[in-house]
């Protein structure tokens, strides 16, 4: 008895062990430092796909293409997250991201640094939130897939080449009114490509207000998300039915060692 129990015992544990090993795999794979002055600021990569950006203040300026810290995951990164309490994306950032789908700002962002998403050829959309003030020089130059754009009323600069080379961009959604835009200083050096296409101004609100259908989208689990959760629950049925089949062996075996008088 003392045995059986010892044996099933071991198989739980194991089956714990295995758990956390495979939870730890679906979790950040890389992170680190990345800001301005100090490590008040951090960034993670989770292996799947996602760059979250995180912590209070400014980040730290990149020479495109050389020196970030998540470099050598840039082919791989399909979305970037800055979260609440980052006040500035710095320079260079986010250049060359070959696989660069999705990018969401926080409100507290306020400037959005030179060539901070330079050549992220395949970046289709991007709002500029409530809060930023400045748009770089070349932050969005040779974004060759961006169409549309969403540009919050409290946007005051836009540098020099920040939209040079982005010709497949034909709307931008100004959240303001037409006194308003035409305040904003935008580089006449690059900008073609902005001040061509179809602006539509919606003072109405600073943010999109999400439909009901929107919200109930945003409710369900990402694919990402999914795709991390899986291989846990395929784990779990593995180990449960390890566990099942030695417990139901052991007490198979030991049903046939009691007489038959007692069974």
């Amino acid at each position: 008895m003392r045995q059986n129990r010892l044996l099933c015992f071991i198989v739980l544990t194991a089956a714990v062990m295995l758990l956390f090993a495979v939870g730890a795999c679906a979790e950040n794979v890389d992170s680190g430092i990345c800001g301005a002055d100090g490590d008040h600021m951090t960034w993670t990569f989770d292996g799947e796909g996602t760059l979250t950006i995180s912590g209070t203040g400014e980040m730290g300026d990149y020479k495109y293409a050389s020196n970030e810290p998540w470099s050598g995951y840039k082919d791989r990164i399909k979305t970037v997250v800055i979260d609440n309490g980052v006040e500035r994306i710095g320079n260079g950032a986010f250049a060359f991201f070959s696989s660069l789908e999705t990018v969401s700002i926080a409100d507290s962002v306020n400037n959005i640094g030179g060539s901070a998403f330079y050549e992220c050829s395949v970046l289709r959309d991007i709002t500029i939130p409530a809060g930023v003030v400045s748009v770089g020089d070349y932050t969005f130059y040779r974004c060759t897939a961006l169409t549309s754009i969403v540009i919050s009323g409290s946007v005051k600069q836009i540098g020099k080449n920040a939209f040079q080379y982005c010709d497949a961009l034909t709307e931008v959604c100004y959240l303001g009114n037409e006194t308003q835009w035409r305040t904003i200083s935008i580089s006449d050096e690059g900008n073609d490509a902005l001040m061509n296409a179809s602006i539509r101004f919606d003072d109405a609100a600073e943010s999109p207000v999400p439909t009901e259908t929107q919200a109930t989208e945003n409710k369900k689990p990402s694919a990402s998300g999914l795709r991390r959760v899986l291989p846990v629950i395929v784990a779990i049925l593995a180990v449960a039915g390890v566990a099942l089949i030695c417990c139901s062996a052991v007490l198979s075996k030991r049903a046939k060692a009691v007489p038959r008088q007692y069974q």
